[in-house]
């Protein structure tokens, strides 16, 4: 009796460390993907301030050009045209000045995006093989690669993954739904990063037909607060 008493503990000792252990690889998993999603929305907001810096560089570009151009124009006529050189000239600085202030931050931008995506890769590659692993199948499923040889551990770590670059969506759209299956999961992300239904079914390896049966699948689980709004799976374009 004693040494089932002792067994017994042994036991329960056993499944109480595994249920922790478990429970702290989750953790430390939610932490890495946190991490991850705000080091992505942060390169998101420096692409849209990049973006709208090289715009206003090619802007000031074609003001430049035009200015420099008027001086050539005032240089060849010449004339009485001192006084008017004198302020396009300083105009054309105050230009050029801007424009370099606009390069400058381009650059800035730039090496502030890769500092994030070296933090992003050190977590991936360092903190988690599922996300490492989540993130090459990504990368396969930006490429319109086929899933045949995918297995339940490839669905879940493409959905870690997804989930680490956008968290918040990710939790929203997932929420909406009851009893959602891995394959269901997999099924919202494509939808979610804009694959329509013939670049699904080329993913999946199945007839387009098979997709819109996947589609009425998954609607048929969406809880019923979203489903009074008529919130509904799109169809995709042929």
């Amino acid at each position: 009796m004693i040494a089932a008493l002792l067994l017994g503990i042994l036991l329960l000792i056993g499944v109480g460390y595994a249920k922790y252990r478990q429970y702290r690889i989750r953790q430390v998993m939610v932490k890495n993907q946190m991490l991850i999603n705000q080091y992505n929305h942060e390169i998101i907001n420096l692409n849209s301030q990049y973006d709208n810096a090289r715009q206003i560089i090619r802007q000031y570009e074609s003001v430049i050009h035009d200015y420099q151009n008027h001086i050539k124009q005032l240089e060849i006529t010449g004339g009485n045209n001192e006084k008017r050189m004198e302020e396009l000239n300083r105009q054309l600085e105050r230009y050029m000045l801007i424009h370099q202030e606009m390069e400058d931050l381009c650059k800035d931008t730039e090496n502030q995006k890769e500092t994030l995506r070296l933090k992003m890769k050190d977590i991936i590659e360092n903190g988690s093989p599922k996300l490492s692993h989540g993130q090459v199948l990504y990368d396969d499923i930006m490429k319109n690669k086929k899933i045949v040889n995918w297995k339940e551990t490839d669905y879940q770590c493409f959905a870690y993954y997804y989930e680490a670059l956008y968290f918040t969506k990710y939790e929203s759209m997932v929420s909406k739904y009851r009893n959602l299956t891995t394959y269901d999961i997999f099924y919202l992300i494509l939808r979610d990063m804009g694959k329509n239904n013939k670049e699904i079914a080329q993913i999946i390896g199945i007839g387009e037909n098979s997709i819109r049966s996947i589609k009425y699948r998954v609607n048929k689980k969406l809880k019923k607060k979203t489903s009074s709004n008529n919130i509904h799976i799109p169809d995709g374009h042929s």
